[in-house]
């Protein structure tokens, strides 16, 4: 998250919302939205921040609805999820917004990002090998009897830009 705000902050971004499918308490990545935002001169509001959310284009219109009935839009939206931020990329596309011109959404996701490429999306990606590499070495040590409790483990994030990759993609076709 700390690279996230450091990036959109940069770009000029003053404000942030987290649209989750997941409940939020307990999200790691949420207390980090929370907590983050203020270092990077990132305005967050708990009416911009949506839990439960469906990943469907028109849940999202609804979300962006309530959004203009508070007053305005914030300038980033992270998704806890890409199949959100699709939806929602939509459903600004519908409103008559532009992303990221209007408003930027950031993803997060393992997966392969050709897999969910979209025109203008910012990425948040980690290695699903590195992942799963991760998995097996802590539950061999378990399962040996090495390690009897449960490790946590936090595998690097890696940002992309829609703006950087829509690019790198015209140049190199």
């Amino acid at each position: 998250m700390r690279q996230l705000f450091a990036h959109v902050a940069k770009k000029g971004h003053r404000s942030a919302a987290f649209i989750s499918i997941e409940l939020f308490a307990g999200s790691e990545r949420f207390i980090a939205f929370e907590t983050l935002a203020p270092e990077f001169g990132i305005e967050i509001r708990d009416s911009w921040n949506v839990e439960y959310a469906e990943s469907t284009v028109d849940a999202c219109s609804v979300v962006l609805a309530q959004f203009k009935e508070l007053g305005g839009f914030p300038s980033v939206l992270v998704c806890s999820h890409h199949h959100m931020a699709l939806a929602m990329m939509d459903a600004i596309k519908e409103a008559g917004l532009q992303c990221p011109d209007d408003i930027s959404v950031v993803a997060f996701s393992h997966a392969e990002f050709d897999e969910i490429y979209y025109d203008g999306l910012t990425h948040m990606s980690w290695s699903g090998q590195e992942e799963s590499r991760e998995m097996l070495r802590l539950l061999t040590k378990q399962f040996s009897g090495i390690d009897k409790d449960p490790k946590y483990v936090r595998i690097p994030m890696n940002l992309t830009d829609g703006k950087t990759v829509k690019d790198l993609i015209a140049n190199s076709e």
